[in-house]
């Protein structure tokens, strides 16, 4: 059973089969689901870009950019896995069709960072929105009490990643010690 028909599914041998499932289980289903759900958001981003020649690749790299910042042309090539004459041809293609633009490094005149033109901006946005725009209408097929619970499955899983978050600052602090107090 996935997790549509088990949200749908009011009968007491689904309920059943849910309890019995394990929370292992639960989080696959949920993992798988989202997966789904998000596969077919960007489906309805893509289809206008593919149009406009913009490839998956080209997806990556202007959303490693966004993430990143400007990043010097190795750097690129290694967080694609491609070499670094690959990366080069990778971002040419798409500084042709203004997504990219290439900068020398002020410090280092050798360094070549690539960096989010406008057109690179414009197509993340536009992705963006046509994923909200798919999602929207995704939503305005659930019930009222659908949304509540998904809402109330969504500040769920933002308290448990601010919870991950704070565990990973206090193991941080604990692998530095000292770090930031004065020395005596």
């Amino acid at each position: 059973m996935n997790i549509n028909e088990g949200l749908r599914d009011s009968t007491g041998s689904s309920q059943a089969r849910m309890h019995a499932q394990t929370k292992q289980e639960l989080v696959r289903e949920i993992l798988d689901a989202m997966a789904e759900a998000r596969a077919g958001g960007m489906r309805q981003g893509f289809r206008n870009l593919m149009g406009r020649s913009v490839s998956m690749t080209h997806m990556h790299v202007l959303a490693k950019l966004r993430m990143a910042g400007a990043l010097p042309m190795s750097r690129l090539a290694e967080a694609l896995d491609v070499s670094v004459a690959s990366a080069t041809g990778i971002v040419s293609r798409m500084e042709e069709r203004g997504l990219v633009e290439r900068k020398r490094d002020d410090a280092d005149r050798r360094v070549v960072m690539v960096g989010l033109a406008d057109g690179g901006t414009a197509a993340l946005e536009e992705l963006e929105a046509r994923g909200r725009e798919f999602f929207g209408r995704v939503l305005e097929e659930l019930t009222k009490d659908e949304l509540v619970q998904l809402r109330n499955g969504f500040r769920a899983m933002h308290r448990a990643s601010q919870r991950i978050a704070q565990q990973e600052r206090e193991r941080a602090s604990v692998a530095a010690p000292g770090k930031g107090k004065p020395h005596e």
